[in-house]
């Protein structure tokens, strides 16, 4: 089995028609590796992503993708390792990898070869949701006596709630038939709520659309932090916008059902769900109430109301996601269980400081705020390791050597500066770094010779800036009065 990697935006778009016809086939696969849902995360992170695309050696089609991602995490002796990650850790609630039927075995292990090959001290498998057969295979291809495997409990001791189950409902052709399937008590009282919403002249329940998306997300927003602002404190804001980030894209891609309860013109439940029109399902990723309205419920008048708009829709499963919350079992909820696992390396010098090439401008900005918050002995570390991948990194360099003249270590700071300009002599940083540390060894002559030059680079910069603006004043001849055109000249000269 041949492993491609792919991590370049418009190559994964090419792949969109290979891409849906694994996803349409696995069985296991679900709306967060569907191609819409990568694509608008891929362009939402940037950087760090890549997928491993398997194919028989004779093939021209692929028959598996697994998408990753690459991340920098400080080492727990100084320095910073590469972990390799599910692609959308943290940002959704399920990941995994998908698989044409009859191929996963030989396609499974070619994907932990290809992970192994890859230079990271731990690879971290976060809400796994795969069949266990499968990612048993995944875990096999990292033997006991090179790997330990941590599998992490998902447990929230303070909520008395297990985030590693997930409860859905697989939904019948009718609602009549859906509401067969509860308990008469549960069936009596969703009929009752939705009755009372419907009859009432002070109550109505709308669906989001391009004119109202703001209003409705605003609205959301508010309730949600009026109830988790306390809890999460300084995180709410950062949560508030990756939310809202993460429906306009939903709303973008024609993804999104989020309807509103009202009453009295005020907005006092909104639920947000993804809908994937592949698969046939409705996700419900997030809501929010006002806690002082009792009556009706308004997170189970809008559940009932959204798994009856998904049986009108043809969809065929209502997926509560993550947490095993009481309540979603009243709606005749089954469960299923997903995994997340830690596999790091029994090498203790790999464990702690193995960085990937890929990682490097990451952490390279984490050595930056090391630097600047004044943790220069860390920071020297980052360099260090840099460099010792990168040589020719001419930040990396110059932040070594300011940071050993900070130190007073003007020998080592030279040293830096003199191989930032080996590579760069035209660097005027470099040259005033280098007069720093020559003045700091007392050797004067040729000090003012490295000033001499970078004031010579200050003037030449200087000279063609000038020209720069010359020309750009020259050019906007046109788009200012003749009375303003020869004060700008004047003050160019």
């Amino acid at each position: 089995m041949q492993i491609d990697i792919c991590d370049d935006l418009e190559a994964f778009d090419g792949l969109k028609a290979n891409w849906d016809r694994v996803y349409c086939a696995d069985p296991e696969a679900h709306f967060f590796l569907s191609h819409v849902w990568m694509k608008e995360w891929f362009r939402e992170i940037k950087v760090g992503w890549f997928v491993l695309a398997a194919k028989p050696l004779s093939a021209r089609e692929y028959v598996a993708f697994f998408p990753l991602r690459i991340r920098t995490k400080p080492g727990r002796t100084g320095g910073f390792f590469t972990e390799v990650a599910m692609a959308g850790n943290r940002f959704c609630d399920y990941t995994g990898f998908i698989c044409t039927p009859g191929l996963q075995a030989e396609a499974i292990a070619a994907f932990a070869r290809a992970i192994k090959t890859m230079n990271w001290a731990r690879v971290h498998l976060e809400c796994v949701r795969v069949a266990e057969q499968n990612l048993n295979r995944l875990l096999k291809g990292f033997p006991a006596r090179h790997f330990e495997i941590t599998r992490k409990s998902a447990y929230d001791a303070e909520a008395d709630i297990d985030n590693g189950i997930c409860p859905f409902v697989d939904l019948p052709a009718d609602w009549a038939s859906y509401l067969a399937l509860l308990s008469a008590n549960s069936r009596q009282k969703l009929k009752r709520l939705l009755r009372k919403v419907e009859s009432s002249d002070d109550m109505a329940i709308t669906h989001t659309d391009t004119g109202t998306l703001e209003r409705d997300l605003d609205a959301m927003m508010e309730l949600w932090r009026l109830k988790w602002e306390p809890k999460k404190k300084h995180r709410a804001p950062v949560i508030d916008q990756n939310i809202r980030a993460m429906l306009r894209r939903a709303h973008r891609t024609g993804n999104l059902f989020l309807p509103v309860l009202w009453s009295n013109n005020r907005p006092v439940g909104v639920l947000a769900s993804l809908i994937d029109w592949q698969k046939r399902y409705l996700l419900f990723l997030v809501g929010a109430r006002d806690t002082a309205f009792r009556t009706p419920q308004p997170g189970l008048v809008l559940h009932a109301h959204s798994i009856r708009y998904a049986i009108e829709a043809k969809l065929t499963r209502y997926d509560f996601l993550r947490g095993n919350e009481p309540y979603k079992y009243s709606f005749g909820a089954s469960e299923r269980k997903i995994a997340s696992i830690i596999v790091e390396s029994r090498s203790k010098t790999r464990r702690s400081h193995v960085l990937d090439r890929r990682s490097i401008p990451d952490a390279f900005k984490h050595v930056q705020k090391l630097h600047a918050d004044g943790k220069f002995k860390d920071a020297d570390l980052g360099y260090r390791q840099i460099l010792s991948i990168d040589p020719g990194h001419k930040s990396a360099l110059f932040g070594f050597g300011a940071s050993r003249l900070i130190q007073n270590d003007p020998a080592a700071a030279e040293e830096a500066f003199r191989a930032l300009l080996a590579l760069s002599d035209t660097s005027q940083r470099g040259w005033t770094g280098l007069a720093k540390a020559l003045a700091a060894q007392n050797r004067k002559n040729e000090a003012e010779a490295a000033v001499r030059r970078a004031e010579t680079l200050a003037i030449e910069q200087d000279t063609r800036r000038l020209c720069r603006c010359q020309v750009s004043v020259k050019e906007a001849n046109g788009a200012f009065s003749n009375a303003l055109v020869p004060n700008l000249l004047r003050f160019t000269n």
